[in-house]
């Protein structure tokens, strides 16, 4: 879902603005009569015209752009700042004064230049990438108010493509990087939270340092049969030594649908019927008998209908002589469904300080938001606490420790069967002409069918809670200051997740004394997923010094372990005794299946990545990893992957000195590399029999046992796959 969001941060700087807009408004005659034409020119250090700087007001709308030889015009008040901004430049703000022809000086950003860019297992000058690797920071990823790091990384990466099948917060987001990875083993980017695998939804955005993206083979080489559909590094903010800290954000936001459907629906139940009816008669020769497999129709019922919405006051419901509720209603369903507008909270914390032994930095987070139903009670909540520290126990060793917790709790109403979604059911038997309850206040048949009384009920619902706890401690050594690095790090990683469904009968009534059931049982169903993740890492990092400064050398190896286990658990059955009191203790149905399932995987991988450049301007990258995977077959577990690549900075070389007054950086680079994709099943080449239903059938009984009991194939392959399916079927001769 699409959504507009108004975004109120609660801070000295939104009354600021307040006041700052209050004088615009009231004063905008005095403004204009005080601008005057500002005349200037722009120039570099060296004194040379700079063409096309940006040159705009403060905290205003109006700016220009130099011409050719630096100069600019721009209508101005007296006491106002301007900002100058131009690519390889810092920032400038200049104050307006009384002359009217300015002459400003642009510094050249080394910080720009140098900025040093996460990458696989260390970082890099940007200047010095040969491979697709591109970067944001915390202050771009602040400037857009979001639940999650997905919705907030949509459009800021070129390349990188976020999709959401809907605008739920917990909704896991579809990423892949330049266009589909694989036709039919699928996959998607890898996503590392400080070096660990994980999730971007559990992240915390006001933790967030930095995000990288890398793009091409080149650059993930280094992560071997992970990352062969590219790799997202998220780095979370670092303890800093100083004065004790504490910052606080809270925000309230407003989210609105930028496409509100039942604006543009037909809702006039005469109009709807016409259209119905000729468009009916394009494929059918015979009258209908029925408008669907519920509502009926007939020439009586549509000229009664003709007559009704001819004269307002009359009622839009009739008894027919069969006893039978007849319906003349202008129903729009997807407004009494859907809300205008739902809303969310946020509330950030975070307190940091320390000394040169020592440093920490801890974070909370809580977020809440509803849903955008008008029933069912569908609401999100989240919290998410950090604390990570460092204690540097002498010169050369360093002990850092990050742990992570994240709780998540969802509640959202349910169509009572089949799972379906309230959207398709509305399509099918939310015709304008049907209403939502009888006149004595009962249920219609509609209402049910479509799921909206079980919302209004609050009866059939999911509930979702999941608690993930991560924590990594890294010990790094550096027997050499800044040329011999030694780094080490364990994390164990835990995600316990709950769904419980409760699904439930409904009754309505479809003449004052004909009374019907939708649904034909009621159930509850239980599942458990839990997952345990370890991961391991040991680098060594090499940067000798030369005499010549001129070359740089940087020498990586190391290795990698990863392990995962994942379990479920599932229980299922039919017959709730209560509606309102779910439980497996309450219910008297014979129908019900329990099950278990999972899987278990791991990798090992030997890398390496060597970078040398000379002045800058020559460059070269060799990376690789030979990996193990447990999710193949014996003889085919390990794979080599390798890459290489090759950058010239055009923009240093010496004949390119007289452009350098408007040109930054102009960079050529070459790439190849090979990539496995280890992002599969973990038992794809086993054959395996699932068995999913519980079929009262003597031939499938027989069938059950002679494939769980006879075969030595499939009971091998499920102790492989890990699991155990109990089956109860209850059958009765004849």
């Amino acid at each position: 879902m699409k959504v507009k969001r108004c975004f109120l941060e609660w801070s000295l700087v939104s009354r600021r603005f307040a006041v700052a807009l209050t004088f615009v408004l009231g004063g905008g005659m005095l403004l204009a009569a005080n601008l005057v034409p500002l005349k200037g020119v722009v120039k570099d250090a060296s004194g040379e015209p700079l063409a096309g700087v940006t040159v705009r007001i403060k905290d205003g709308k109006s700016g220009t752009i130099t011409d050719v030889n630096g100069h600019f015009v721009l209508d101005v008040e007296k006491g106002k700042k301007l900002l100058l901004s131009y690519i390889g430049y810092s920032e400038t703000e200049v104050l307006v004064k009384d002359d009217q022809q300015m002459q400003i000086v642009l510094k050249e950003d080394a910080q720009q230049l140098q900025e040093v860019v996460v990458v696989g297992y260390g970082t890099a000058k940007k200047v010095n990438l040969v491979g697709a690797v591109d970067q944001i920071d915390s202050k771009q990823i602040a400037e857009r108010s979001n639940s999650n790091i997905s919705r907030s990384l949509q459009g800021m990466v070129p390349g990188l493509n976020i999709t959401f099948s809907d605008g739920k917060p917990s909704r896991t987001p579809s990423i892949n990087l330049r266009g589909t990875g694989s036709i039919g083993a699928g996959g998607s980017a890898l996503v590392l939270i400080n070096g660990v695998e994980g999730d971007l939804n559990s992240v915390n955005p006001a933790d967030v340092e930095s995000v990288s993206v890398l793009k091409d083979a080149s650059s993930a080489a280094i992560y071997g049969a992970r990352g062969a559909f590219g790799v997202i590094l998220v780095t979370t903010k670092n303890a800093t030594a100083g004065k004790t800290k504490i910052n606080y954000n809270g925000s309230f936001s407003m989210h609105q649908r930028t496409v509100k459907t039942e604006d543009g629906i037909v809702s006039n139940g005469l109009q709807w019927t016409d259209g119905w009816y000729t468009a009916y008669l394009e494929g059918q020769e015979a009258p209908p008998g029925g408008i669907n497999n519920v509502f009926k129709y007939s020439t009586d019922w549509y000229n009664e209908l003709v007559r009704r919405d001819a004269d307002p006051s009359l009622d839009k419901v009739r008894v027919n002589d069969k006893g039978e509720y007849e319906y003349f209603g202008n129903t729009n369903w997807l407004d009494i469904i859907y809300k205008d507008q739902n809303y969310s909270t946020e509330h950030n914390v975070s307190i940091s300080g320390g000394n040169e032994r020592a440093r920490y930095y801890v974070s909370g987070r809580y977020y809440n938001q509803d849903g955008i139903y008008n029933a069912g009670d569908e609401k999100y909540t989240q919290y998410n606490i950090r604390s990570k520290g460092e204690i540097q126990i002498n010169k050369s060793l360093l002990l850092e420790n990050n742990t992570d917790v994240m709780i998540f709790r969802s509640h959202q109403p349910m169509v009572m069967y089949d799972r379906q979604n309230i959207t398709r059911q509305a399509q099918h038997q939310g015709y304008p002409v049907t209403m939502e309850k009888n006149p004595d206040g009962t249920w219609t048949e509609a209402a049910v069918y479509i799921g909206w009384a079980g919302f209004v009920e609050g009866t059939s619902w999911q509930k979702d809670n999941k608690l993930d706890v991560r924590n990594t401690t890294t010990l790094t050594y550096t027997p050499i200051k800044q040329q011999l690095i030694f780094k080490g790090d364990f994390t164990y990683y835990s995600s316990k997740s709950t769904r419980l469904r409760a699904e439930n009968q409904y009754n309505y009534y479809t003449g004052p004394e004909i009374m019907g059931t939708r649904n034909t049982f009621s159930s509850l169903e239980n599942m458990d997923y839990n997952k345990e993740y370890l991961s391991s890492n040991i680098t060594g990092n090499y940067i000798p010094k030369f005499s010549n400064s001129n070359h740089y050398l940087n020498v990586l190896l190391g290795w990698n372990l990863e392990h995962q286990d994942y379990k479920t658990i599932q229980t299922y059955r039919r017959g709730l005794i209560s509606a309102t009191k779910p439980s497996f203790a309450l219910m008297d149905g014979d129908y019900y299946t329990t099950g278990q399932g999972g899987n278990e995987w791991a990798y090992v991988g030997f890398l390496y990545r060597l970078n040398y450049n000379y002045k800058s301007r020559y460059l070269a990258e060799v990376s690789g990893r030979y990996d193990a995977s447990s999710k193949f077959p014996e003889n085919q577990q390990w794979g080599f992957f390798p890459s290489g690549s090759l950058g010239w900075r055009i923009s240093e070389e010496p004949f390119m000195k007289s452009t350098r007054n408007w040109l930054d950086n102009l960079k050529v680079r070459a790439s190849v590399g090979s990539l496995g994709n280890g992002n599969v099943s973990p038992y794809l080449y086993l054959s395996t029999i699932p068995i999913k239903k519980t079929v009262i059938s003597s031939v499938l009984l027989y069938l059950i046992k002679s494939l769980c009991f006879t075969s030595s194939v499939v009971c091998f392959a499920h102790n492989r796959y890990r699991s155990i399916t109990a089956i109860i079927i209850k059958y009765t001769p004849k």
